[in-house]
């Protein structure tokens, strides 16, 4: 059921970034204005300048947050801030956290996984969406070209040993680690061993995703994915544009914490949000590029 794919990441470059930590920032909807203002300062290569970029009084329709992120990711690459992958890939996530004073450890697979509408084939959402939040994304999206942040997807454990599997094929050091402001660990490693990367997507073929966080990007994705539909004339199902970026938990996974909360006014819901959460991933991004069908999306944090 879930078309679950390796792709041509692009990722920041531990030759030009001397810290990974520096660089990485939570997904855009849970930073607050001074925390939006301390990712722009900690680095001039901070990936918030993508993911939620500063807004002046004197923007304009050609000089403004989202253009400004599209310029940022050009030049990054030019400079070799960020490199991109020579091959497509699977990354393999482990964050590592302190819950109520227990170590935790929790695996997630990014991968690029084939977008559809609602049914038993496809991914699941299950909340309602803000259109001003589609409208913010959808704007970043086609400036960028990239999604700059994953969904969080809880793939169905039926058969079980998706944990295993991914934690099995880490092998020696993460290819990439950091640390957030919450003493969360981020480790990563970047899978190009061929048949690593077909067992992972054979193990996914017949699973179902359930979106757990990142129903906005989702439905970003699926807008993009008509627009650019209908301007390509010679549509295949294989360009990037046909696929979204996810990183995908184990529902089984020991490491996955949830929270039922019932009875409480939609007022006082943000004030519930704090629990230290992974965004590894936003060690990296990738291209949406029509014409390059082994592409599709970014790597960057969930939750």
């Amino acid at each position: 059921m879930a078309d679950v794919q390796p792709f041509r990441g692009i990722r920041y470059n531990p030759a030009k970034v001397d810290s990974i930590s520096s660089v990485i920032a939570p997904p855009y909807d849970v930073i607050s204005p001074k925390e939006q203002r301390f990712y722009h300062k900690r680095s001039p290569h901070n990936v918030v300048r993508l993911e939620l970029g500063a807004e002046h009084p004197s923007d304009t329709a050609g000089d403004n947050k989202y253009t400004r992120a599209a310029s940022a990711l050009a030049e990054w690459l030019e400079k070799g801030i960020l490199l991109r992958e020579p091959e497509p890939v699977f990354y393999i996530v482990e964050h590592r956290f302190n819950h109520e004073g227990t170590a935790k450890r929790r695996w997630g697979l990014t991968a690029r996984v084939r977008l559809g509408g609602e049914g038993p084939d496809n991914a699941r959402p299950h909340e309602s969406v803000m259109e001003e939040r589609i409208v913010d994304r959808l704007k970043l999206l086609r400036a960028c070209r990239v999604n700059v942040s994953p969904i969080m997807g809880i793939i169905d454990h039926g058969a079980g040993g998706f944990t295993s599997l991914i934690a099995g094929l880490a092998k020696a050091g993460p290819d990439v680690s950091a640390a957030d402001r919450d003493g969360v660990v981020h480790n990563m490693w970047v899978i190009r061993d061929e048949q690593g990367v077909r067992q992972i997507s054979a193990w996914c073929a017949d699973k179902a995703i359930y979106i757990a966080d990142g129903h906005h990007r989702y439905e970003t994705s699926l807008a993009y994915q008509i627009e650019q539909q209908a301007v390509c004339s010679h549509f295949t199902g294989r360009e990037a544009f046909n696929f979204a970026l996810m990183t995908l938990t184990a529902a089984d996974d020991p490491g996955l914490e949830t929270r039922l909360i019932t009875g409480v006014p939609i007022s006082d819901i943000d004030g519930l949000i704090g629990t230290p959460c992974g965004y590894l991933s936003d060690a990296l991004l990738i291209p949406d590029d029509p014409h390059v069908v082994d592409d599709a999306i970014t790597v960057r944090g969930t939750d």
